[in-house]
């Protein structure tokens, strides 16, 4: 390529211009010897009293007093500026609507950046562009394609634009990352699960782990599981128990709290183990007793004073009273079929008549001789599957059968068993 240079002086005279044209070639041999060797990035720079008008590799210089805008001295060159070429000022770019305005000082070089038709093709996408951009980096910036810095371009970003270039950008793969309650669009060019987290600047602590595991290929998605383990202790109450002791200082049928109860309490080591923030497992890592129960101690009565009751009946001797709930049976309201070799027996083998009841033996022995409110003289003769603790079936024959349903007093009648035949705590 070659340089051109058009002087365009005021003329006067046709001697004038014959010497100017004289000079002109005189100056001008050296300068088109030095151009016609130039490269073609070489622009000759002017040193006349003009203004530089550079359109590539074409520089031609105006008189300054030639015109008053930047559209003036560009027209006076038949220099043309297309829609997409940009003009600069000493090297400070002119929007295109100012290139009418009157300049407030003469510049010394004003060049036209001419646009390229470059195609860009992204994906299965192409566009294409008409920029005076200089480099592929620029244009990328131009087209207003988001690209990542994981996308891959051809060729690189930093070279030179040449008109008709095409401009290949392959997408990097997009990847959705789980992690710490976020959803993350990651570009990338790595296949890998653990080299994309790496490249996502995305870390695992110790315990983290992803799905799929960072050894594998990634799919679409990449869940980050964050594990948290902490230890934690944790109570419980342990029961007392309730014991009884004798104490022969309180009556019969009386007791005393003698040791109150205390709880105990366990101490346990939990191990926890979080993901995601919520409780996944716990493990059991030491137990132990913290505080000994305290048993609760109750001292029941041994003391048996006999004692004497004026009734209907007469006066009776006994050490022991109990109040009982009553009911009464005979022998064709027992149950027992009347064919039955037992109809009418009772437990201890007599026959039912009034006298005698039905009791749990348990609570009052078989053989004892009682003598029951409103009832009289008993003795406890049999048993009953549904006679459980203070409760008594009155006997009768089944012509004089009395309905009972009510809570009536039972005394035990003197003499007093002995004490290892003594039932001491009647619940």
């Amino acid at each position: 390529m070659r340089a051109f240079f058009i002087m365009r002086p005021r003329l006067t005279s046709p001697n004038v211009f014959f010497k100017l044209s004289k000079l002109l070639l005189i100056v001008s041999l050296p300068v088109w010897l030095v151009a016609c060797s130039a490269t073609d990035t070489t622009v000759t720079t002017m040193t006349e009293d003009g203004v530089q008008i550079r359109s590539g590799l074409v520089t031609e210089v105006v008189p300054i007093e030639t015109a008053e805008t930047v559209a003036d001295f560009i027209t006076a060159v038949d220099f043309q500026v297309g829609a997409d070429d940009l003009v600069f000022v000493d090297g400070v770019q002119l929007a295109a609507v100012a290139l009418d305005t009157p300049l407030a000082e003469t510049p010394a070089v004003i060049e036209i950046k001419r646009a390229k038709t470059i195609t860009v093709a992204y994906g299965a996408d192409v566009l294409t562009l008409s920029t005076a951009a200089e480099t592929v980096a620029d244009v990328i910036a131009q087209s207003g394609i988001a690209i990542s810095d994981q996308d891959t371009i051809f060729p690189d970003r930093a070279v030179q634009l040449a008109p008709g270039m095409k401009i290949e950008v392959q997408p990097a793969d997009r990847v959705t990352v789980f992690v710490d309650g976020e959803e993350l669009s990651v570009s990338t060019s790595q296949t890998r699960v653990g080299a994309i987290l790496a490249e996502a600047n995305i870390h695992l602590t110790a315990m983290d782990y992803a799905i799929p595991h960072v050894t594998e290929l990634a799919g679409d998605t990449i869940e980050i599981v964050r594990v948290t383990e902490s230890v934690v202790t944790e109570s419980d109450p342990i029961s007392f128990e309730t014991l009884s002791q004798p104490d022969p200082e309180l009556a019969l049928d009386t007791t005393n709290i003698t040791q109150a109860g205390q709880l105990g309490w366990r101490t346990r080591q939990i191990k926890v183990r979080t993901e995601n923030g919520a409780e996944v497992a716990r493990e059991l890592t030491g137990e132990w007793i913290t505080q000994q129960p305290i048993p609760q101690i109750i001292g029941y009565g041994t003391n048996v004073v006999v004692q004497t009751e004026v009734t209907p009946d007469g006066p009776i001797e006994y050490w022991r009273k109990i109040n009982m709930y009553a009911t009464s049976y005979s022998p064709s309201r027992a149950g027992t079929p009347v064919d039955a070799p037992w109809y009418g027996i009772t437990r201890s083998g007599e026959k039912l008549v009034k006298g005698l009841v039905a009791v749990d033996p348990s609570v009052i022995p078989l053989g004892t001789l009682l003598y029951i409110e409103g009832y009289g003289f008993a003795k406890a003769s049999d048993t009953g599957g549904g006679i459980k603790g203070k409760w008594v079936d009155l006997g009768y024959e089944d012509h004089d059968w009395v309905s009972w349903r009510a809570y009536v007093d039972v005394y035990i009648l003197t003499p007093v068993p002995p004490a290892d035949q003594i039932v001491w705590i009647i619940r």
